[in-house]
């Protein structure tokens, strides 16, 4: 099953010089209700051509959704009279042609039809349009006897190409000596509050060179919907079962040694946890017996502080309390399907 990525465009001018991202999206969900798009992520903004005066175009986009729905949208915008109002011409765009436009995080939509992640004007419409009563009845028809295994399994067959390869990075280049001197040594930057070096120390070096396949997949990628409320070993599980499997704990500053540059990880997301086993560090004082501490791997973005790219720690890896359903976390490949190489 493969899935495709709509453009809908809308004229400006048409829809008013002021909040026009609002009130394209309130026509919008005045013809389609949320259930009948299916689970998909939203993106919305101006062109690239808008933002260089060449158009005056805002285009709400929306991505990961199944063919059959995307004809569906389609089809009922190209006969609602408040979308010919202020549509654009062309009223639609689709695949790379729109994939490569410059839009922000609008939201992702479950089977449900539940709005969640980061959202602004799609969320502020929908409310709007829920509560004045001009949000679209659904047309989707939805068997009472599905279950929410099946609706998992629905949502990760929605995702082309499941899983894609993010990047490649070599392990056993560098001894743990080697890994703190060069992780200490600026432009790097160590975070973790003084246990990043203790990390490191305990942490199983591969003593000969091995490539690691990795892919950037969200909870939502993994089958499960806003509501399971996933544990962390439901999760390793479900990653299990596409393919996926926990990083080597090396991964962590092999891969920030890799980032050379200051690096921009994609999204509005600062940061991205690594999937892999706790690092146990033990801390031993004369006057305090022993102490425990647990940690995991993740890359952050530091904005104030040029933009650069750290090694940092997480306490413990627990995605239902740490990641938002359609937030990216660092999964080794076991198979590779698809190249989506990402240039740093």
């Amino acid at each position: 099953m493969h899935s495709s990525t709509l453009g809908i465009r809308f004229d400006i001018g048409k829809a008013g010089e002021g909040y026009y991202g609002f009130s394209c999206w309130r026509v919008f969900w005045q013809a389609i209700h949320p259930a009948d798009v299916g689970s998909a992520s939203l993106c919305d903004g101006d062109t690239t051509a808008t933002l260089s005066g060449q158009e005056n175009i805002f285009c709400i986009v929306i991505q990961d959704v199944h063919p059959d729905s995307i004809r569906a949208i389609k089809t009922i915008l190209s006969g609602d009279e408040g979308f010919k109002r202020i549509c654009a011409n062309p009223m639609f765009t689709e695949g790379a042609a729109c994939e490569a436009e410059p839009l922000s995080d609008a939201g992702m939509i479950d089977n449900a039809g539940n709005l969640s992640g980061r959202t602004g004007a799609s969320r502020s419409a929908l409310e709007a349009s829920t509560k004045d009563g001009s949000l679209a009845r659904r047309i989707a028809k939805t068997s009472t006897g599905t279950s929410a295994a099946k609706a998992r399994r629905r949502t990760a067959e929605s995702v082309t190409g499941f899983p894609r390869l993010w990047k490649t990075v070599t392990l056993g280049l560098y001894t743990t000596e080697d890994y703190l001197r060069e992780l200490e040594t600026p432009p790097f930057v160590l975070g973790g509050f003084g246990d990043m070096p203790k990390m490191i120390k305990v942490m199983p070096v591969s003593r000969q060179k091995l490539e690691v396949k990795l892919a950037l997949v969200s909870l939502r990628e993994l089958g499960f919907i806003w509501s399971d409320r996933p544990r962390r070993d439901d999760v390793i599980r479900a990653a299990q079962e596409r393919d996926l499997d926990l990083c080597p704990a090396e991964v962590g500053p092999a891969l920030r040694l890799a980032c050379r540059g200051s690096v921009y990880i994609g999204g509005n997301y600062y940061e991205l946890p690594i999937a892999m086993q706790n690092v146990i560090v033990q801390h031993g004082f004369w006057f305090n017996r022993s102490k425990t501490t647990y940690g995991v791997f993740k890359l952050t973005n530091h904005p104030s502080v040029n933009g650069s790219l750290s090694l940092n720690k997480s306490d413990r890896w627990e995605p239902n309390i740490a990641h938002e359903h359609d937030h990216p976390i660092i999964f080794r490949v076991v198979k590779q399907s698809v190249s989506f190489d990402q240039k740093w």
